[in-house]
């Protein structure tokens, strides 16, 4: 296996910047993450994520006829719960409405039909729906790049360890989790961080550890090296693209978008990961995965859901790579 995603399958439900209302989309950032990596055709890629009884089978059968495989998928005998409700406002910036207990509270109408979730249920759905390390397949054991999306901390830190005692030289390439995200953590992120070769977080996490009014991200990437023990860092900033800072070198790069047009950012983040993770193999480069992890963004912000990216063709995914001169 060249590539392993580790993270949720979700159903997804939607109201865009424009009113555009969709809802059970096939989501969640294991699906998301290997979207973004299958559009390249650079390798084998298998997913590690769990399922419910109800969860849609036609859309494990679009990955597996993507090419990617789905052992690592295992099913769960009760309600997937792993649900999530999304607003985009005039600026796409996003309203997370699942953990509401009446979505009719915002006063419109265009949210009927979201799921409603209590703090409970959310605690529930990660204990049941988010993989373990004991539900990875061991034919995935030999994989030379891994992407591990955002979940809590032990799940995370389970998944780094499983991968590096089987295979010490792969490259793990990882999301951060928002449980975990507060300086009473430190020496714990310490551990987790020092596991993989590349942290890559958003603006919006970084500022849930280091604050809210913390708006430096070229220091912030240096502090996540120099202070929480990451090895190297990707700090994803929206429409100004992402800051990459490679340690070794002491550099801070700027790395742009594509500029599409955007039907639904739901996802952006999490296939950045999975073109990054291929860009990393391909190249060697943090700096040049950064771009990959761009051009797979732009790719699925352009549809709702999973589906319309996997029939994205590397061809397709290299012309848009030009925008970067590469």
């Amino acid at each position: 296996m060249d590539y392993v995603v580790l993270g949720c399958l979700c159903i997804d439900n939607i109201v865009n910047s424009d009113g555009v209302k969709r809802l059970q989309q096939f989501g969640g950032n294991c699906a998301f993450g290997a979207a973004g990596m299958h559009l390249w055709e650079s390798g084998s890629i298998g997913v590690v994520s769990r399922m419910g009884y109800d969860f849609p089978r036609e859309w494990i059968s679009q990955l597996s006829k993507a090419g990617i495989d789905t052992e690592g998928v295992r099913k769960v005998d009760k309600r997937h719960m792993m649900f999530s409700g999304m607003l985009y406002d005039a600026r796409g910036d996003r309203k997370e409405l699942t953990f509401s207990e009446d979505p009719e509270a915002e006063g419109d109408d265009v949210i009927i039909g979201f799921p409603v979730m209590t703090p409970e249920m959310v605690t529930q759905a990660h204990e049941d729906f988010a993989p373990l390390a004991t539900d990875i397949p061991s034919s995935y054991g030999d994989a030379e790049y891994i992407m591990i999306a955002s979940r809590h901390y032990d799940r995370q830190l389970a998944y780094a360890k499983h991968f590096r005692a089987a295979n010490p030289g792969c490259h793990i390439v990882m999301d951060l989790g928002q449980d975990y995200l507060h300086p009473s953590w430190k020496e714990k992120i310490k551990e987790l961080f020092s596991l993989v070769d590349i942290v890559v977080p958003s603006e919006d996490e970084v500022k849930r550890l280091m604050g809210r009014d913390f708006d430096d991200m070229e220091l912030a990437a240096r502090l996540l090296c120099s202070e929480y023990g990451a090895n190297n860092a990707c700090v994803k900033v929206g429409r100004d693209g992402c800051i990459v800072y490679e340690k070794a070198k002491d550099l801070i790069t700027h790395v742009g978008i594509c500029k599409v047009d955007v039907k639904d950012p739901t996802g952006a983040g999490d296939s950045f990961c999975g073109g990054f993770t291929v860009g990393l193999k391909e190249t060697g480069s943090y700096v040049e995965a950064a771009k990959y992890g761009a051009v797979s963004s732009s790719f699925i912000i352009e549809n709702f859901g999973v589906e319309d990216s996997l029939k994205i063709t590397r061809s397709q995914a290299l012309e848009r790579l030009k925008t970067f001169g590469g």
